[in-house]
């Protein structure tokens, strides 16, 4: 019976799960992992200090690289881009 009901209920789930927009799932992700591994060496406020190092959308994929690198963390280009796009959404609000 209750195998009946799990076949039931997978395709409508799966379903659900697939309609999520990537975006949400890129955002939720991006904040994840800066506040799993960035915020160890630094808080947030270092991006919304007067003197920011980062001018423009490009630095900030700069500087999530270097300071990546630097701490160790090995992240593939999605979760990379997903770092960059929650701190230029968060913080800088830089155009692409």
């Amino acid at each position: 019976m209750h195998k009946i009901v799990l076949q039931k209920l997978f395709v409508p789930l799966t379903l659900l799960v697939l309609m999520v927009p990537q975006s949400a799932w890129t955002q939720d992700r991006g904040k994840m992992l800066y506040q799993n591994h960035c915020i160890a060496c630094h808080e947030s406020r270092v991006h919304i200090r007067e003197r920011k190092k980062a001018k423009d959308y490009e630095d900030i994929e700069k500087f999530a690289a270097r300071f990546g690198t630097i701490a160790g963390v090995e992240w593939n280009d999605a979760d990379m881009a997903a770092v960059v796009e929650y701190l230029n959404r968060k913080y800088y609000k830089f155009d692409r």
